[in-house]
């Protein structure tokens, strides 16, 4: 099983790119900014979306867990704290008495043979601000404030594998 985690800033390309690993490696997809628009169009507030966020990703790699399918979780994990966060709930869920409960009750197994890889979009901020301006009709690079920081992924962090893309499309092995 494999866990791809996509980083970068907003409008770099992440969700274009995870939706064609997605395709190539048969791979279920976390998109943060979906259930962000979803969550939005039924009046949540800003807690209760990110709460709603939070178990989403939570379920579905318990899902993938379960299947041993491959998933993506595409949000921005620009700082080492939110990729640490993420390590931390893969390891909770593999080794979980709970969660290994109910897969012996489901007659299943939690997959124990999996590699987290990290796909890093590494566009500047710039560029990223364009394409968000295009997708999201106004003007980001007001907002730099919010994305001034991203630490650049690294192997000790825990990862099976780390690509570095820039925009590149087309090659996603």
């Amino acid at each position: 099983m494999n866990i791809y985690i996509m980083v970068g800033y907003s409008g770099c390309g992440k969700t274009t790119y995870a939706k064609t690993l997605a395709f190539k490696k048969n791979a279920d997809i976390f998109c943060a900014d979906e259930i962000l628009f979803e969550n939005h169009k039924k009046g949540l507030t800003y807690r209760e979306n990110i709460q709603n966020i939070e178990k989403i990703k939570f379920d579905m790699l318990v899902s993938a867990f379960l299947s041993s399918k491959n998933i993506i979780l595409d949000g921005n994990f620009l700082s080492f704290f939110s990729r640490k966060v993420v390590m931390n709930i893969i390891r909770f869920i593999a080794e979980d008495p709970k969660i290994k409960r109910m897969a012996h009750i489901r007659r299943k197994e939690v997959c124990q043979n999996y590699n987290v890889t990290v796909r890093h979009i590494d566009n500047e901020w710039d560029e990223c601000t364009v394409h968000r301006a295009e997708r999201d009709g106004c003007d980001w690079k007001t907002h730099k404030d919010l994305y001034d920081h991203k630490d650049i992924p690294l192997m000790s962090e825990g990862f099976y594998a780390i690509k570095t893309i820039h925009n590149d499309y087309t090659n996603t092995n």
